[in-house]
């Protein structure tokens, strides 16, 4: 069993390649190596390579095109949100004048934009307002946000430098099962 981090080809077995962290980037670009659709979760990626690896039949990678929503040039309590809508530096400046200057997109705020098509920004500010400092779990996903929570919890007063140290340390280790 190998205990050196291998490198991400399409060489690897299906069980080695579970065994293992992966970045979403890596996964990603991977993806686009092999001619695979190269968006989605993390998850989803790991579930395409996965697949890929062990013989079975992917859907290959379609063209790109912008499926992205026009978003307006500014923005209202009123602003309704529209299909395709992201998280960008206006939208985030647009919040931050109106939730504070510690304003940040967390897990609520993202599906309330991605996901209630329709909805005014005022509902957006309030979904803030309700779910701003609360520790919702993390998803699977994202492992290095575990970690970094994690990390500190267990290691009260440690440095940003330690925990990117135990971070490095444990990618570089195979997941135990």
């Amino acid at each position: 069993m190998n205990s050196i981090r291998p490198r991400l080809s399409a060489k690897l077995s299906p069980d080695e390649f579970a065994a293992w962290y992966w970045l979403k980037n890596e996964l990603a670009e991977f993806c686009r190596r092999q001619g695979l659709p190269s968006s989605g979760t993390k998850e989803i990626l790991q579930q395409r390579i996965a697949a890929l690896l062990s013989g079975v039949e992917c859907e290959p990678a379609k063209p790109r095109h912008s499926g992205r929503g026009k978003m307006p040039s500014s923005f209202t309590l009123s602003t309704r949100t529209g299909p395709g809508w992201r998280c960008s530096r206006e939208l985030s400046d647009f919040f931050r004048e109106h939730c504070g200057r510690g304003f940040q997109f967390n897990a609520a705020v993202r599906d309330y934009v991605h996901n209630r098509i329709g909805a005014t920004l005022a509902e957006v500010v309030r979904c803030y307002q309700q779910t701003a400092g609360s520790k919702r779990q993390i998803e699977p996903q994202f492992e290095y946000n575990r970690h970094v929570r994690e990390f500190y919890r267990a290691n009260p007063g440690a440095t940003k430098q330690q925990m990117l140290n135990a971070w490095w340390a444990l990618r570089g280790k195979r997941k135990s099962r």
